[in-house]
């Protein structure tokens, strides 16, 4: 399901930045070749131009520092997943992160339907 959020995704912040700024098909086919780890990354990226769009859209109840939450949290997820009682907690971790990404462009959204 990971790899369908991250195409989704790549579609959706293209439209954001109003340019195509991430393939949608080369964030799935690196993220299905990397294991997911250039995923986490791109996750990451997304956060910061998702973060920026709703600065700039004047979002209330945006999260100001979505990227550095979203990076914090696949970090720790990335390092607990290590450990063999560390996985309990990665995964919930490195859902928050994409639940946040999620929740920001939800609130974006509703902005633009708002506004039409």
């Amino acid at each position: 399901y990971w790899f369908y959020l991250a195409y989704q995704w790549s579609k959706e912040v293209n439209a954001l930045v109003e340019r195509p700024k991430y393939q949608p098909a080369v964030v799935l086919l690196v993220s299905i070749l990397t294991c997911g780890l250039a995923g986490i990354i791109f996750e990451c990226l997304f956060a910061f131009d998702i973060a920026e769009r709703t600065r700039a859209r004047g979002v209330p109840g945006r999260i100001d520092q979505l990227a550095t939450w979203v990076l914090v949290c696949n970090c720790l997820a990335f390092m607990l997943s290590l450990t063999t009682i560390g996985i309990v907690v990665a995964l919930p971790l490195a859902t928050l992160a994409s639940v946040l990404v999620q929740v920001e462009l939800n609130k974006l959204a509703e902005g633009y339907g708002a506004k039409c």
